[in-house]
């Protein structure tokens, strides 16, 4: 009988860390997709920048009627 509870115990604490283990991974994933949004934000931003920077000197050549 002693077995069959420590059986017991071990299967109830694997099954606790696996659950635990899935809300880790479920909070990395979304901690991975919103960084993965901040950098594409970034990007956008970083790449506006640069095409202003290029164009602005540029368009002061354009005569304006």
């Amino acid at each position: 009988m002693h077995e069959r509870d420590k059986a017991r115990q071990l299967h109830s604490n694997s099954v606790r860390e696996v659950a635990q283990l899935k809300a880790c991974v479920d909070y990395l994933q979304v901690a991975l997709q919103v960084a993965e949004q901040e950098v594409a934000e970034a990007w956008a931003l970083a790449t506006a920048e640069r095409v202003r920077a290029y164009c602005e000197p540029l368009l002061s050549l354009i005569p304006i009627r």
